[in-house]
């Protein structure tokens, strides 16, 4: 029997005293039997190092200058110490369901084509479980999906349907070392976003797998990174904007621009809620100049919002809590 593939599981890491032990319990308790667990612990000032300490020697942990708020950085680290063969994320508050390396690394094996694959999540929360798993919000994944156990995407099937329904995040993918060889890092300049930013990349180049099977548990509390709307909004305009521009798909730049305008509407109608109504006019003029929208719905959403910061602005309406 061939030996398993080495698996690198990577957990950035800040001040995640409260949910460390149990996220490196899950990972310890995975079925699959050949794998590293690398923490980068990002600057931490509580008692996150004391935590990961009594988990050596079966987990690594590289402690490194606070990344201000860039999750990139720490996995990048963590890339550049790790061994495997194949690669996943975690994050440090998060829960791994004990076959999911498994599922994944096998996937992986069986399909040489794949460069990535991603298994289906749930969200929890101190009010419990979410009703449904992501991919079961994903329609469009879930109709070609339908009752298979698996199934592989081409690039071009990958990336417009993860444009017009992200079904993945780090928490729930694995890739193979040689990706890095095309897209060897995270950007270190997106505070968010930097994770769609990635793997979309990736899957430009590479067929991607989907397991129909869930692999991990998603924590949401009230410090998760992406709870700043504006901030949130300002990095997806980022993001997408260096996807657009080098992005050769016809049908992929009019769903990244269709995104873009719809974030530009966004951010008008969260600045004019602060009534910062200046920066609300900008991005209501860039939506509208910038993304030409396209007569129908979209035309109508931009004046509608170019409406609402004039009625805002002549205390005609006031601004959404």
């Amino acid at each position: 029997m061939l030996p398993c593939p080495l698996v690198s599981v990577i957990i950035p890491a800040y001040n995640a005293d409260p949910y460390i032990d149990e996220a490196l319990r899950s990972v310890l308790a995975q079925s699959y039997p050949e794998i590293e667990i690398i923490v980068v612990d990002d600057g931490s000032t509580d008692g996150t190092a004391d935590r990961i300490a009594a988990f050596s020697p079966r987990v690594q942990c590289y402690r490194r200058t606070n990344s201000g708020g860039f999750p990139g950085v720490p996995r990048n680290t963590g890339i550049e110490r790790c061994s495997g063969e194949y690669i996943c994320f975690f994050d440090a508050d998060d829960i791994m369901v004990p076959d999911r390396v498994e599922k994944q690394a096998n996937f992986l094996s069986d399909h040489p084509e794949a460069g990535l694959v991603f298994t289906d999540y749930r969200n929890f929360s101190a009010s419990g479980l979410a009703d449904r798993s992501h991919f079961q919000t994903c329609s469009l994944l879930l109709e070609m999906l339908g009752d298979k156990p698996s199934l592989i995407l081409t690039s071009e099937e990958a990336t417009a349907l993860l444009l017009q329904g992200n079904f993945g995040l780090p928490s729930s993918l694995m890739i193979r070392r040689e990706v890095l060889g095309s897209v060897p890092s995270f950007s270190t300049e997106l505070k968010t976003s930097e994770d769609f930013h990635f793997f979309y990349r990736i899957a430009r180049c590479y067929h991607v797998g989907i397991v129909n099977h869930l692999g991990s548990l998603r924590r949401l509390h009230d410090s998760n990174v992406s709870g700043n709307l504006i901030r949130t909004l300002h990095n997806n305009i980022r993001s997408r904007t260096e996807l657009r521009d080098t992005e050769l798909n016809a049908v992929n730049i009019e769903l990244l621009n269709d995104f873009l305008y719809r974030c530009e509407i966004d951010l008008a109608c969260a600045y004019a809620n602060r009534r910062e109504l200046g920066k609300a006019l900008v991005h209501n003029v860039r939506a509208l100049t910038v993304f030409p929208p396209i007569p129908g719905e979209r035309l109508k959403l931009g004046f509608r919002a170019l409406i609402r910061t004039a009625a805002i602005a002549l205390h005609l309406k006031r601004p959404s809590l």
